[in-house]
């Protein structure tokens, strides 16, 4: 059996939870609570939940134009502690690029081809198959050490 806390979850029940939890919360930039979430702050609460601490991104490095600005943050920054992989599994990242092709919006995967993530509408629940999204995906992202990859 694994010591990290993230292999002793129940899949089914964590994800009911995660829902039951943050759908419907609103965004606020660099919001990290239920009072208000941001769509890195989700990943950061979604994975603090399952026992595991992710790197926060610095306030120098995330002002509110950021991703008109050119910045790249998340995919530059990635590969710290994710590996970019092929087939996404639950608790996997999604990166979502804007329409310069700048990686700016992040989500966690669940079942069903689903993702959960905070949009400026909030909190939402969307599938990355949908047509709409496809285009948009810069990449799917393992957390390393979950499943094997380190």
């Amino acid at each position: 059996m694994s010591d990290k806390p993230i292999d002793r979850i129940d899949p089914v029940q964590f994800e009911k939870e995660v829902i039951e939890e943050w759908l419907g919360v609103q965004y606020v930039h660099r919001g990290r609570s239920r009072n208000g979430i941001d769509c890195w702050g989700l990943p950061l609460k979604i994975y603090e939940k399952a026992g595991v601490k992710l790197f926060d991104i610095p306030e120098f490095e995330y002002n509110v134009k950021w991703s008109k600005e050119g910045g790249n943050f998340l995919a530059e920054n990635a590969h710290r502690d994710w590996q970019k992989i092929e087939q996404p599994e639950f608790l996997d990242g999604i990166l979502l690029k804007n329409l310069h092709g700048i990686a700016y919006h992040t989500g966690i995967v669940l079942s069903g081809h689903r993702f959960i993530h905070a949009t400026m509408y909030g909190v939402i629940i969307s599938k990355y198959t949908d047509k709409d999204i496809v285009d948009k995906i810069e990449g799917f992202y393992r957390l390393k050490g979950l499943y094997g990859i380190e």
